[in-house]
């Protein structure tokens, strides 16, 4: 029946990465081992509360890919449900929103791995700026009372929980 559904939005911003040298390029910095015992946290508590993505769309920086990656793992999830996106790393909160609005509407879990300050930016837009900062490995879950991807943003939205490892 239009109107009824439910769509399910996680947030997350990657994991803790290495710090910035001279010797390697910002988008190249890989997770610290911090990084990787925090994806995993976070990746257990969505075992703990059953919500298994059916779509991850991530940001093409390492140490996202990695976050996600390691999600993926903990879920028991194929690594083809993952996709990276440029849009992510280099784009602004508009990027973030168009991600959204076209990921088909057959998905009805979705995952996204961002950078700060967007996803904290985003977070906050989303929850009417009860989030207002989104620690690395923080998950944010959102229930979307809509039919559709494309209108998510103008729908009536419920915060289901915030994990921060």
């Amino acid at each position: 029946m239009p109107g009824n559904s439910k769509r399910y939005l996680v947030l997350m911003r990657h994991a803790k990465a290495l710090p910035h040298n001279f010797h390697t390029n910002d988008r190249e910095r890989k997770l610290s081992e911090e990084g990787e015992k925090q994806a995993k946290l976070s990746a257990e508590y969505l075992v703990t509360i059953n919500f298994i993505p059916q779509l991850i769309i991530t940001s093409s920086a390492s140490r996202a890919l990695q976050t996600a990656k390691i999600v993926s793992e903990i879920l028991n999830l194929s690594n083809n449900i993952i996709i990276t996106n440029d849009e992510l790393y280099y784009g602004d909160i508009d990027a973030y929103f168009y991600q959204i609005y076209k990921v088909d509407n057959n998905v009805k879990k979705l995952m996204l791995v961002g950078h700060n300050p967007v996803i904290a930016m985003l977070a906050a837009m989303l929850t009417d700026y009860s989030i207002n900062k989104m620690k690395t490995a923080s998950l944010l879950g959102l229930e979307i009372f809509s039919d559709t991807w494309a209108d998510f943003d103008q729908k009536t939205k419920k915060i289901t929980f915030l994990f921060t490892p």
